[in-house]
């Protein structure tokens, strides 16, 4: 079954995770390495990072193979992401390793921040964690 690997909004009890209420069959908690988490106005982005502590907080959503095309395509339509014009899509999807929190390491699909996105303009969450600098931040 394909895998989402949600880390802002898509989270549970995040605003937007009713998108997936009806269509994940299992949520578990996992991390990605090789990534960055930043902080924009109401939602985050996540882009590659090399550094060798970098690593962000999410979740692996398994979907069910009979929803994950209708899924796919409103996951694709709130990121914005165009997969015929990449170039202007304002995230990409890529397929990245995770690893949940038992300990499996699967690939999963995940939104980063597209060629346009200027993460200068944003600050950098420390932590990794969208969810974590939601609760601290309050």
């Amino acid at each position: 079954m394909p895998a989402l690997f949600v880390y802002g909004t898509l989270r549970p009890d995040g605003s937007n995770h009713g998108l997936l209420e009806r269509v994940v069959s299992d949520v578990e908690l996992a991390h990605a390495d090789g990534l960055a988490l930043y902080a924009a106005r109401g939602f985050p982005y996540a882009a590659p990072d090399p550094s060798p502590n970098a690593r962000i907080t999410g979740a692996v959503c398994v979907i069910d193979d009979r929803a994950w095309p209708t899924a796919l395509t409103r996951l694709d339509r709130l990121e914005g992401y165009q997969p015929d014009r990449e170039a202007a899509s304002h995230y990409l999807r890529r397929l990245r390793p995770v690893v949940t929190a038992s300990g499996v390491q699967t690939e999963a699909w995940i939104y980063l921040a597209g060629p346009h996105v200027d993460l200068t303009r944003y600050r950098r969450i420390p932590s990794g964690d969208w969810h974590h600098q939601l609760t601290t931040s309050q």
